[in-house]
């Protein structure tokens, strides 16, 4: 790209005066300093008709006639030229061909009043008739050209345009970038300060193993992609824990003995063993926004994509929760005795019967036990790891894998 000329101050939009030899044709003044970036000639405007024609019409234009035309383009339908809209006014060659009239020409910008001044005078028959000119823009790229009498052709060739100092860097595509600086010098290999390690601070080891006061008596645990919720059985609260400092940010008040909890990708729910009671938080506000009744000896918790199931360990039951209106959905489905661990994958629901060494599988389409019950001795709690059922044993300290069905 050919270097541009600077131009410090406004560029002098007054009619008949002139800059680099070149005259300014009517308009508002501006202060901001300018430069001017040439380009290869090209034709903008050429009303003749047929094959002629460059811009939007192909007629000479009337008496008293303003027609407006676009400078602003990418060599397209809009603008043959290639002009950024950061340009504020072009440098033009204007030519009147076959005028019918002794008429002049007045270019200015379409979002201002027509000066009433002459910039190409021309009388009737002349030659085609070229002039300089310095054509400011409108704030949509865009100028008028004014006949005043009879009928004339008009030709406005485009050999640069004028734009602020400011957008000057985006005229061209950025550069290759230069070579890499050398390789710094290697950090300490340690993740604390030498001097923290000569006090044994070793808890300001981001990489260690963090120890978190939470709740008394904490219990179930559960993630909503931002923080960690911890159920505390015996204050009656979940304590909420930001991962990314290990501190506790918020604790929140929620029924008599919270135990398990579970989070379905818009609230968390807490099952409250002491008052048979889930208890429905807001993780967004850390609020209870609702409190849910499930039966006798509330327990584990598990989501399926649909519904919350929640293991009634003294009704030997097992209840629906409808997350969409936090109401039971349907009667609760009997299970073995004492059932408390609920897991889902994928498929069914699996829920341990503590007190008769079984797992129950419910087909969560009706919501009914199918099959016979699976033996698992003093079955306790129940995970799913994506292909199998893994269950405690909490007599006989063993895990039992069972193969899903």
């Amino acid at each position: 790209m050919q270097r541009p000329i600077v131009i410090t101050g406004a560029i002098a939009l007054a009619a008949a005066s002139t800059l680099i030899g070149t005259q300014i044709v009517s308009g508002a003044s501006t202060s901001t300093e300018t430069v001017f970036i040439p380009i290869e000639p090209c034709r903008l405007v050429d009303t003749r008709p047929g094959d002629a024609t460059v811009g939007p019409i192909g007629v000479p234009i009337g008496e008293g006639q303003d027609v407006a035309f676009t400078a602003w383009g990418t060599g397209d339908a809009d603008s043959p030229c290639d002009i950024p809209n950061t340009a504020t006014a072009i440098a033009t060659n204007a030519t009147a061909v076959g005028p019918t009239d002794a008429t002049f020409l007045t270019f200015y910008p379409a979002d201002s009043t027509n000066p009433g001044t002459s910039n190409l005078n021309v009388s009737a028959g002349q030659a085609p008739t070229p002039n300089s000119a310095n054509i400011p823009l409108s704030a949509t790229g865009q100028f008028n050209v004014f006949n005043r009498s009879g009928n004339v052709n008009v030709i406005i060739d485009v050999n640069g345009y004028y734009q602020p100092s400011t957008a000057i860097g985006a005229a061209g595509p950025t550069g290759p970038s230069g070579p890499a600086g050398p390789t710094g010098d290697d950090g300490s290999p340690n993740r604390i300060t030498d001097q923290e390690i000569a006090r044994l601070d070793w808890s300001n080891d981001p990489g260690r193993e963090a120890r978190i006061e939470v709740g008394s008596g904490s219990a179930g645990i559960a993630f909503d992609g931002t923080h960690i919720y911890i159920t505390a059985e015996f204050d009656n609260t979940v304590t909420v824990v930001d991962p990314t400092t290990n501190t506790v940010i918020d604790t929140i008040d929620v029924g008599n003995q919270p135990s398990h909890i579970a989070y379905n990708g818009t609230n968390l729910y807490v099952v409250n063993a002491g008052d048979d009671t889930v208890t429905v938080v807001d993780p967004t506000t850390n609020t209870v926004i609702d409190t849910i009744g499930v039966g006798s000896g509330s327990d584990g918790i598990a989501f399926n994509g649909t519904y919350f199931y929640v293991a009634n360990t003294s009704g030997d039951s097992v209840a629906v929760i409808d997350p969409t209106f936090n109401g039971l959905v349907g009667p609760l489905i009997p299970v073995g005795d004492a059932p408390r661990g609920v897991a889902y994958d994928g498929t069914n629901i699996y829920v341990t019967n503590n007190f008769d060494s079984t797992v129950s599988v419910i087909d969560p389409t009706t919501n009914t036990v199918i099959g016979s019950p699976i033996f698992v001795l003093s079955a306790g709690e129940i995970a799913f790891d994506g292909t199998n059922i893994y269950v405690s044993s909490l007599n006989s300290s063993s895990v039992t894998k069972i193969i899903p069905v």
